[in-house]
């Protein structure tokens, strides 16, 4: 009686202040697109952000990663806990959804010095084109109908090869988050170091956690929320250089997006 007391006395001690048992729940992300998710040395801006707001609800999460398509079926398959970066656009149930902790703004990327005309999605048709894995559903019909039956169209998870092929010339146009492109072409050699025109023909994209389980997500959002207000949302966004969307599209849902292209 006194070991189990002794045992029953450690594991409170051990315990997170609130009195919550930690619990350890699997998260599921896609590979590597910095700023967002680094998978070597799993960090990134939604693994931090996602990192410490289950924590601070109790649990903590054990990351894996994976190609993009895959997290939906394994969270689908109730084989994991939470799958990040997911679209409403996703054929899964609605409740299951968390609230957006993360909002993506999707380009094209073109070399300035081709000088293309891109001002709408149908303008892809007459170019090849590599975009990011499953940007034909995450980009709604429109985007999806342009490119469903053109040759020239690849969708890739490799996002570092994403951004080479379009420095080295070898495609006309990338589609991708901006600041992912800024993040992977900083670190790439000067010799790459062209310039490019940003064509902004998509609505900002939030995204959300899919969290099955009720109790867990409401723990998630509730933390998230905190996490917001606290401040520390905004200053983890600087630490990864990161342009912070999700304040503005709480504030304004209505302001989708900017139409007009930029050269740097």
């Amino acid at each position: 009686m006194r070991l189990l007391a002794k045992l029953v006395m450690l594991a409170f001690l051990a315990a997170p202040a609130s009195g919550a048992v930690v619990r350890s729940v699997d998260v599921v992300s896609g590979w590597d697109k910095p700023p967002y998710v680094i998978a070597q040395g799993d960090t990134g801006f939604e693994i931090e952000l996602v990192k410490s707001v289950l924590q601070n609800a109790g649990y903590e999460p054990n990351m894996m990663y994976v190609p993009m398509g895959r997290s939906v079926r394994l969270v689908k398959e109730r084989d994991v806990d939470v799958a990040l970066s997911v679209s409403r656009r996703n054929d899964i149930p609605e409740a299951w959804f968390s609230d957006v902790y993360v909002v993506y703004q999707n380009v094209v990327v073109t070399l300035k010095n081709r000088n293309l005309s891109i001002e709408r999605v149908e303008d892809l048709k007459n170019h090849t084109v590599v975009a990011f894995q499953t940007a034909s559903e995450a980009l709604g019909p429109q985007f999806s109908q342009a490119v469903a039956k053109h040759k020239g169209y690849l969708e890739m998870a490799d996002q570092h090869r994403q951004v080479s092929m379009l420095l080295l010339g070898s495609v006309d146009a990338i589609v991708l988050d901006r600041n992912i492109f800024e993040a992977i072409r900083s670190k790439h050699p000067k010799g790459q170091d062209v310039e490019v025109t940003v064509h902004e023909l998509f609505d900002v994209s939030p995204y959300h956690a899919v969290i099955p389980n009720k109790q867990l997500r409401d723990k998630f959002n509730l933390e998230l929320a905190k996490f917001r207000e606290s401040g520390d949302y905004q200053a983890l966004a600087n630490e990864f250089s990161l342009i912070n969307l999700l304040d503005s599209y709480i504030q304004y849902p209505f302001l989708t997006h900017l139409e007009h292209t930029s050269d740097y």
